[in-house]
């Protein structure tokens, strides 16, 4: 008798093993699969509010602390170059007190990019120390430059700083360094921020940056209402700063 001939119970009964035994293996087939994309899936998924601050993003400061500053930048942007002074104060007063991490906001593609992946090849070379040595002496000079610093340039800043140029040029054409300016893109794009206590003018119910520089103050690793784009005097960014650290 064929197996076309059998009812179903019949048939269910006479193959019961070799049912079992493929419906184990495409467990394991898919278990496998979902091990192989948690193991290529970066833990912080897109839609976490921590992914606005991953391995990549230089980090300076307190690291453990719970209260972070997140400064989203272009160094083409008028408005970052005029601000860097303020960010250097930032990372020089709160040290001991906060964690400050810097995330690409490209809003000038091209030059923007450029410049990103470069402080990013010192990153991948040299570590935050230097990226933020390098960034702190970037920012000066770009504004000298309207259509992005030439390479020259660049690796006279990158010397002054005390990282090996050959490495620095390998590091600022990788794949990496172009990745990771990429990321912050797409974390900055998908992220959705609370409705801010200092709301733009034009927007007071944006939950979106809209425009560099955006500084967002997190405490627990989550987003606080206090953020806001625009540069402000450091003492007002400090108080802002002070509010979130005492809040219970």
């Amino acid at each position: 008798m064929s197996t076309f001939d059998q009812s179903p119970i019949s048939f269910l009964k006479q193959n019961l093993k070799s049912i079992l035994i493929a419906i184990v293996a495409l467990a394991v087939l898919i278990g496998g699969f979902i091990v192989i994309q948690i193991t290529l899936t970066p833990a912080d998924s897109y839609k976490a509010l921590d992914t606005m601050v991953r391995t990549a993003n230089p980090t300076t400061g307190k690291l453990d602390s719970p209260v972070q500053l997140l400064y989203l930048y272009d160094y083409i942007c008028p408005a970052c170059q005029s601000n860097g002074e303020n960010m250097a104060n930032l990372e020089k007063d709160y040290g001991d007190k906060i964690k400050i991490t810097y995330k690409h906001f490209i809003t000038h593609p091209g030059p923007g990019d450029r410049a990103a992946q470069a402080a990013q090849g010192v990153n991948i070379v040299a570590g935050p120390a230097k990226f933020f040595e390098f960034s702190n002496a970037l920012i000066k000079v770009t504004p000298n430059y309207p259509a992005g610093v030439p390479q020259s340039n660049l690796e006279e800043l990158v010397k002054g700083v005390g990282v090996d140029v050959a490495k620095f040029r390998v590091a600022q054409n990788s794949l990496e360094a172009e990745k990771n300016v990429k990321i912050d893109q797409k974390d900055i794009k998908g992220a959705t921020l609370p409705i801010s206590k200092y709301p733009a003018k034009d927007n007071p119910t944006g939950t979106k940056p809209g425009s560099t520089p955006t500084l967002v103050i997190l405490k627990d690793g989550k987003y606080t209402d206090s953020w806001w784009s625009g540069v402000l005097p450091v003492e007002t960014v400090k108080q802002r700063i002070d509010e979130v650290i005492i809040a219970k």
